[in-house]
């Protein structure tokens, strides 16, 4: 990965070598901008997910040695237990947003998150700045929510249904864009619960 990159970070651990990682504790808020990601599983695997790569235009986006240029990267969180608590992530590019929580293991590497991923390539400047979620809005933006699992080294990336789009997402995908003020505002029942089912 490249790009200007921004660390802070509280740790502390104690116990013997076999015990630092699982007594790890402390949080971390990292941020990374006008970059390319050369090489990330857990990138590569949403784009060529079958119901992601369906919604872009011919061939898709794909993660290769060309690299795939972002914005903003961000994760926000803190140890417990062995696992890396996710509080907040967020990836902006200029053809998708992601919007992420969950926990990552420090000692399996195991991982359980859930992305809010929302393409952005269909949008102009002016809608950009209109922060519209939902499956699709006025056929300019749609957004999926995944599972991921497994291995975050290499994870599977599961589709999740509607209700999945919580409020705590759409409030991680507002501030990773840093967009301003709500013109058009969802319905609290929606932004609360996801969007209605059929």
């Amino acid at each position: 990965m490249t790009g200007i990159f921004d660390l802070r970070a509280d740790l502390s651990t104690q116990g013997r070598r076999e015990e630092l990682a699982q007594n790890l504790k402390g949080t971390i808020r990292t941020e990374v901008r006008d970059g390319k990601v050369m090489k990330f599983a857990l990138l590569g695997n949403i784009l060529s997910a079958q119901n992601i790569a369906a919604m872009f235009k011919q061939g898709g986006l794909k993660l290769d040695d060309a690299g795939f240029p972002f914005r903003r990267m961000t994760v926000e969180g803190h140890f417990e237990a062995g696992r890396f608590i996710v509080d907040e992530g967020g990836f902006h590019s200029d053809a998708l947003g992601l919007a992420v929580t969950g926990w990552i293991s420090i000692l399996d590497f195991q991982s359980r998150l859930a992305v809010l991923v929302t393409l952005l390539d269909r949008l102009d400047e002016v809608m950009r700045k209109v922060p519209i979620l939902g499956y699709v809005i006025g056929g300019t933006l749609t957004s999926v929510p995944v599972g991921i699992s497994g291995d975050i080294r290499d994870p599977k990336v599961v589709p999740l249904g509607p209700g999945a789009i919580t409020s705590e997402l759409i409030g991680i995908f507002e501030r990773t864009l840093k967009l301003p003020g709500k013109l058009i505002r969802l319905p609290d029942s929606i932004r609360e619960f996801g969007a209605p089912q059929d």
